[in-house]
């Protein structure tokens, strides 16, 4: 699933299908999937565009190259793995993907793999600045929080989830230092009293935001 929606424009080309078949391996099954689309329960045709939309839809990953990276608008996605370079206004668009307001959603998350930290800094100062900014030229532009305050914040993040964790009887420091069995043993348990009830999962799913905010 998670290929189906790779790069359509290259596995299209007859130049992508010669160097695959160099490679043994078949994209067309995944070409003509990409070009039909989907076909659900009820007889009805999507495309992987529409069907990658719908949060209810089973394609929920896409590899992309850049058709997808810019102007296309999913407002459930939630993550974004980057590990291509990209700087000044196409990075801007890019991690916008997973900026859209969507409910249940409280923010979009972008996982680095490229080490796009600087790029992403000079990107925002070009082009976010605010009215009262540019009217301030002298005055520096703060466009992310130094990493001590971020790790700070995560970590008082992470002890208001462990002190939740302790009132309702599991005691996080037990997993210190475990593996194997012992290890999913003790993450059974944990996951088993945070499901006692609806309450108790909604308050974990409100902590374990306030901490991915600064993961």
């Amino acid at each position: 699933m998670p290929r189906k929606a790779k790069c359509k424009g290259l596995l299209n080309s007859a130049e992508c299908l010669r160097d695959f078949q160099k490679w043994d391996f078949d994209i067309i099954p995944r070409r003509d999937r990409m070009n039909r689309g989907f076909t659900d329960a009820g007889g009805r045709t999507l495309t992987v565009e529409d069907a990658f939309k719908d949060p209810e839809h089973p394609f929920r990953v896409a590899i992309v190259c850049a058709m997808w990276l810019t102007g296309f608008d999913v407002e459930c996605l939630s993550t974004l793995y980057i590990d291509k370079p990209m700087k000044a206004h196409t990075l801007m668009q890019a991690i916008a993907r997973a900026n859209r307001v969507y409910p249940g959603k409280d923010c979009g998350i972008i996982v680095d793999y490229n080490g796009m930290l600087n790029s992403l800094r000079q990107a925002l100062a070009q082009y976010a600045l605010g009215d009262d900014d540019e009217d301030n030229p002298a005055q520096p532009v703060v466009v992310a929080a130094p990493i001590e305050t971020l790790v700070e914040a995560l970590v008082d993040a992470l002890d208001v989830i462990d002190d939740y964790l302790r009132t309702l009887g599991f005691e996080p420091k037990a997993l210190f230092g475990t593996e194997g069995f012992d290890r999913i043993s003790g993450l059974r348990d944990a996951v088993n009293v945070l499901y006692t009830s609806d309450e108790t999962i909604a308050s974990q799913v409100s902590n374990a935001r306030l901490g991915v905010r600064f993961a």
